[in-house]
């Protein structure tokens, strides 16, 4: 069953974006294929296939793949600022250096549509 956390937390993510915008809906869904939610029929959006991590797919290898979809990758931002601020506290020190990680390998990527 959903918590009421990861509500909250797909609810944050989602609400970065306006809601006409495919990064909005996204957010909404961006960790309910990965946790058994909803069916992988959806990872055909290839927004969703990219920010949808694999079983035992390593964690670099993963972001190396987000950051190919400037769709996920506006999310999967959006995803780490709130996974970095959440829980009363910052996440523990070796998750907190991989989200960072994320943070600058994510903000290093050049989407040009995404400058206007």
């Amino acid at each position: 069953m959903v918590t009421r956390e990861e509500l909250r937390h797909w609810w944050h993510v989602g609400s970065r974006f306006a809601p006409w915008r495919a990064e909005f809906w996204l957010g909404l869904m961006h960790d309910t294929v990965e946790d058994g939610y909803l069916p992988r029929t959806l990872l055909r959006w290839p927004a969703l296939d990219a920010i949808t991590r694999r079983d035992g797919e390593d964690y670099r290898v993963y972001i190396e793949r987000v950051a190919l979809n400037r769709r996920a990758t506006r999310v999967k931002l959006a995803d780490l600022a709130h996974n970095l601020s959440r829980h009363g506290g910052p996440p523990r020190q070796a998750l907190r250096d991989r989200y960072l990680w994320a943070q600058r390998r994510l903000g290093d990527t050049a989407h040009p549509r995404d400058a206007a």
